[in-house]
């Protein structure tokens, strides 16, 4: 994959986390009249980044889950949004551009090879081709017919003259 290809894909990968993030705050009316805005925003942004962040994010989403249950059972300040929205970031990231690129680096994965500019199946020893023995001509018997004759005539050029 070309360098400009990584680039791409990275600059696609954190627009599309920060539109993320900045989506449900802007369609879901911030304001102190609708009660659990932050609640609201917190699901639909963690949605589309466990979508984005998939499979790391959903062992983050666990343990966020598991720590806001345990610590914060019925308030949810907006800085946690943040910090949300963060984590799943990081963890989407190291996941997609660095992890998994560095693990299809490493020697012994095992692929189909449709990457490979060589042949798979290369022997370790180079090829060196046979040397030809030289043969005896071959004797003719009774029953052979010469290729050409001595007037140089194939054998279908002999049986249309002779008829």
């Amino acid at each position: 994959m070309s360098a400009d290809t990584k680039t791409f894909l990275k600059l696609a990968w954190t627009l599309a986390a920060i539109g993320c993030f900045i989506f449900p705050l802007i369609l879901i009316p911030s304001s102190d009249s609708v009660p659990g805005w932050v609640e609201r925003a917190s699901v639909d942004m963690s949605f589309g980044m466990l979508v984005l962040s998939f499979p790391a994010g959903l062992l983050y989403l666990l343990a966020v889950a598991f720590l806001l249950h345990a610590f914060m059972p019925f308030n949810v300040p907006v800085s946690l949004y943040v910090v949300l929205w963060f984590g799943f970031f990081v963890m989407g990231y190291l996941q997609w551009f660095h992890l998994l690129p560095g693990r299809f680096r490493r020697e012994g994965l095992t692929t189909l090879g449709l990457d490979e500019k060589e042949a798979v199946a290369t022997s370790r020893r180079p090829h060196r081709p046979r040397r030809r023995r030289k043969s005896a001509p071959a004797q003719l018997t009774e029953k052979q017919v010469l290729p050409f004759e001595a007037t140089r005539r194939t054998p279908l050029e002999r049986v249309i003259s002779e008829s």
